[in-house]
């Protein structure tokens, strides 16, 4: 049905006119705007308010087309006469015009040199920085651009350098080869004759590698036939080579990885000896099968001696760097952590629950204003992110539609771009529950009407939509949506806000919808009943382990030991270990990896950042007295040992990916042998539903952590904040880490065991879930009190 044209008159409604007015200002200097840029046409607008309120637009100089345009009006009876007095005219008005165009850019050119800035007022000198600012970072771009390719066009030679080389090596010892074979006497028949020096166990293996040697019946007279008898030659003292060297590996271990048993390596060791003493038996085979049986072989030789393949890193330090894991950068702090002594006070106050702080829940008892009886239209919004983004952003996105009385339409959550994780909400969370929190505070609806379908996120990613909203400023006001978004409910029925995330500021917001964020976060966001349930029985696994045992100094008395092994029994620490590669990438910090692992983190930037971090720009040393580096899991493991927890702590795991694996967690292990994860506790079964769902992983994680005794995050983030607030307005205990006293402790090399303990200690006695009151501008997700929280009588 068409709506009913509606008669153009004054509104009489003072605020629904100043809404009119800004909606449709904003329209016609849209029109303007698209107009100059389709027809390529000059277009000045001018626009006062009721209240005399300036509004223009130009689309190149306002002062140059009003310039035209009094020269157009004041010729404009003279066009119909001769035509030349009219075109010497336009041309010095031209002339002027240029003149006047080079002058202005000349003196804009001195102003960008830093000369000529007198008489120009605060905005300009402002506008003059910006494109400074803006240019600066295009060259930097442009520069960063130039100096990977040069690196690449280098690390391109360097390896054609590479391979060149060795071709000229393998040339030269195929030459001599076949000279001293050429030398020797020929006989009848071409034979191999092998020799295993017998060993003892005192006795290492000699090696000079002249016991094989290829003798021929014949004078090789044919290049054809001496390349493929020394291919063959070649051939067999490569695998002659190999085995002595697996032989002396089995034996002594040296190169051998330490993960095989010693039944293992007998068994291994047996064939080995049988395959060297049967090594006639290649002789049996043609060319090509003893090409083939040596690629097998080189294929298997990095698997049996990875320290070999370090030095490749340096070459490709994108393939290898993740590989080579780096020894512990801190041998004197593990050397002391592992023989530390923990006292019994240390062990009952590190496990003791926080005392009552005075402060307490009270969004349960809120009641805000009560609904309207009638829906301004439907409010959409598209959240990205990670989970605990997502999170904030459903409660930003209830409190918005709180503050403009429309229905909301259960959050979309778009596909997370670096784990490609499609989770909806409902996969997510109780959408049940939700609803049912919030029932008497906004209106909340699963779908859509039928008459809005069409409002897909498919719809508004093929063009410009007048129901789409893109432009929300980080942080707006309450007064923003009212003024930009209501209006477009108004018309249309529906508004979709796209991007939505940090898009709700946190300060100046009346008291109900600040308690209305905080019972949408504690209250209405709960897990589904799958992850619950896996989070519960992860949970219970935990604090119930099938068997333990204390490992915590053998030298201790029998009654001390029981005593600390009773302060920590059935409880456990959950620490999020954030240090994937974009955080090692992002902080530009050093983490003991050499050249490979900075090169590689260098490349990394490059391709996600386009080397545009700030970090980068400073010294390891720098940002680590600035608290800027995320700790490594040999460093988190020092700072848990200094706190007070004994190697047999259980450790609960909470980290998507660990940038280096379970070679970099090494170290943290050794300190920690009771190191756990989802995948160490759960079955295959347990973990099928959430397998590959990077934001269900992170819900599990989160409900495990909210359920311990103690939580830690060895770094800052999304996570980080959420779980410290969580567990603020719960009085849960939860350490958090003083990164810059650490990483000026841990730079001091020369920092006993004693000292640095004593150091870690005093700099967290007061960072151990002590509630802090929110200040100006910061996150009321990180900082509950005293938005979510009252004073307890």
């Amino acid at each position: 049905m068409a709506r009913e044209k509606i008669r153009i008159k004054k509104i009489d409604n003072l605020t629904a006119r100043q809404v009119t007015f800004s909606k449709r200002r904003r329209g016609i200097i849209k029109k303007a705007n698209e107009l100059s840029i389709l027809c390529d046409a000059d277009v000045a607008l001018i626009i006062f308010s009721a209240t005399g309120k300036l509004f223009e637009f130009s689309s190149s100089s306002m002062r140059d087309i009003l310039g035209r345009y009094n020269l157009h009006a004041s010729n404009i009876n003279k066009m119909m006469g001769p035509p030349s007095p009219y075109h010497q005219q336009l041309d010095n008005c031209n002339l002027s015009r240029l003149s006047k165009e080079v002058e202005d850019k000349t003196k804009q050119l001195r102003q960008m040199r830093g000369g000529d800035l007198e008489g120009l007022n605060l905005e300009e000198l402002q506008r003059l920085e910006k494109s400074l600012e803006s240019g600066l970072s295009r060259v930097s771009e442009k520069k960063g651009e130039c100096v990977m390719s040069q690196i690449s066009s280098l690390e391109k030679r360097g390896s054609e350098l590479v391979d060149e080389n060795r071709r000229l090596r393998e040339q030269l010892v195929t030459l001599e080869m076949v000279k001293t074979m050429a030398l020797k006497e020929a006989v009848e028949t071409e034979s191999a004759t092998t020799n295993v020096s017998s060993y003892d166990s005192a006795a290492p293996i000699e090696d000079d590698f002249s016991d094989t040697s290829l003798k021929l019946g014949k004078r090789l007279k044919t290049p054809e036939i001496e390349h493929t008898c020394v291919c063959v030659y070649l051939h067999l003292r490569f695998a002659y080579k190999y085995q002595l060297l697996c032989l002396h590996t089995l034996r002594f271990g040296s190169i051998f990885p330490p993960i095989l048993s010693p039944e293992f390596r007998i068994k291994l060791l047996d064939v080995i000896v049988e395959s060297i003493l049967q090594m006639k038996q290649l002789q049996s085979l043609n060319h090509s099968q003893r090409i083939a049986l040596a690629g097998v072989l080189a294929l298997l030789f990095p698997i049996f001696s990875p320290n070999l393949f370090r030095p490749l890193g340096r070459a490709s330090p994108s393939l290898f760097s993740e590989w080579n894991a780096p020894r512990p950068r801190h041998l004197r702090l593990l050397e002391g952590a592992l023989h530390r002594q923990i006292s019994i006070r240390q062990q009952v106050e590190l496990w003791s629950p926080l005392p009552d702080q005075s402060w307490k829940p009270c969004t349960q008892s809120f009641t805000g204003s009560p609904l309207p009886e009638k829906s301004q239209g439907f409010l959409q919004v598209f959240l990205d992110g990670g989970l605990n983004q997502q999170r904030m952003g459903i409660c930003d996105a209830v409190a918005v539609a709180k503050i403009l009385n429309v229905t909301l339409v259960i959050p979309r959550l778009e596909v997370n771009p670096v784990w490609q994780d499609s989770s909806s909400f409902a996969d997510i969370f109780d959408v049940d529950h939700f609803i049912t929190v919030l029932k008497d505070e906004v209106r909340i609806v699963r779908e859509l009407p039928t008459q809005y379908a069409w409002s897909t996120r498919d719809y508004y990613a093929t063009g410009i939509r007048a129901t789409r909203i893109k432009t929300a400023p980080t942080h707006a006001s309450a007064e923003w949506y009212v003024e930009n978004v209501l209006p477009v409910i108004q018309s249309y029925g529906i508004a979709a806000v796209a991007p939505f995330s940090h898009r709700l500021a946190f300060d100046n917001m009346p008291e109900s919808i600040q308690r209305l964020r905080c019972k949408v976060n504690f209250e209405a966001l709960n897990f589904v009943p799958r992850i619950r349930e896996l989070g519960d029985a992860l949970v219970h696994r935990l604090r119930n382990p099938p068997s333990s045992s204390i490992t915590s100094g053998a030298t201790d008395p029998t009654e001390r030991v029981n005593t600390i092994a009773k302060s920590g029994a059935g409880k456990f620490v959950v620490l999020h270990l954030r240090f994937d590669k974009d955080m090692a990438a992002h902080s530009g910090c050093d983490f003991g990896g050499g050249k490979a692992e900075k090169l590689a983190l260098a490349k990394y930037r490059q391709v996600i950042w386009q080397g545009r971090v700030l970090n980068s720009q400073f010294t390891d040393e720098e940002l680590r007295n600035k608290g800027r580096c995320p700790l490594t899991p040999e460093e988190i493991g020092l700072l848990l040992s200094a706190l007070g927890f004994t190697n047999n702590t259980r450790l609960y795991l909470a980290s998507h990916q660990v940038y280096g694996g379970e070679a970099r967690i090494s170290t943290l292990r050794k300190l920690f042998p009771v190191l756990e994860n989802k995948k160490s506790l759960a079955s295959p079964e347990e973990l099928a539903e959430v397998e590959g769902k990077a934001s269900l992983m992170a819900a599990v994680d989160y409900y495990v952590s909210m359920k311990s005794d103690i939580f830690i995050s060895a770094s800052p983030g999304n996570m980080h904040n959420a779980l410290l607030a969580h567990r603020a307005y719960l009085n849960l205990k939860t350490i958090n880490p003083n990164m810059i006293l650490l990483g000026q402790v841990l730079v001091n090399k020369s920092l006993g065991w004693s000292e640095f303990e004593g150091a870690v200690v005093n700099g967290h006695k007061n960072r151990q879930g002590q509630l802090r009151l929110r200040k100006q501008k910061q996150s009321i997700y990180t900082y509950p009190a005293p938005d979510c929280m009252c004073k307890a009588a």
